[in-house]
């Protein structure tokens, strides 16, 4: 019976990772299609440079619209000496950061895929972890 048991939870681990990236997901999803969650995603992206000096954004064409309508214009965007880009290879949400020594890649599918990654490995690396029996504890 205790196979059967530890088979049901595996099973059930599965099933759990694959609802929290669903959500996760949806949740940003949502969130990144208003003013604010495009403003969030820029300032988060943004400390990612470490200090670099900011030279450019690429948004997704409407994201960028979304910026420049929610109050007129966005203080950021136009105040700073930084070039915004309206880039179609953007998909909606996410962004790509330019400095004179490189790029940051912040667009919302490569930190899903990241994030898909991370979960993978870790239910291989704990299906790979030894199990206890109860009388080993």
């Amino acid at each position: 019976m205790p196979a059967q048991v530890r088979t049901r939870i595996d099973a059930a681990e599965d099933d759990l990772l694959a609802l929290c990236f669903e959500s996760v997901c949806r949740v940003l999803g949502s969130h990144a299609a208003t003013a604010e969650g495009i403003r969030a995603q820029v300032a988060h992206a943004r400390e990612g440079l470490h200090s670099r000096a900011l030279v450019a954004v690429h948004l997704h064409p409407d994201d960028l619209a979304t910026l420049r309508g929610a109050a007129g214009t966005s203080p950021d965007i136009g105040n700073d000496g930084v070039q915004w880009i309206a880039d179609p290879a953007v998909a909606l949400g996410g962004c790509i950061l330019q400095s004179p020594q490189g790029g940051l890649d912040a667009r919302l599918e490569t930190q899903l895929r990241t994030l898909a990654q991370l979960l993978a490995q870790s239910r291989a690396s704990a299906r790979a972890a030894p199990t206890s029996t109860p009388q080993e504890r």
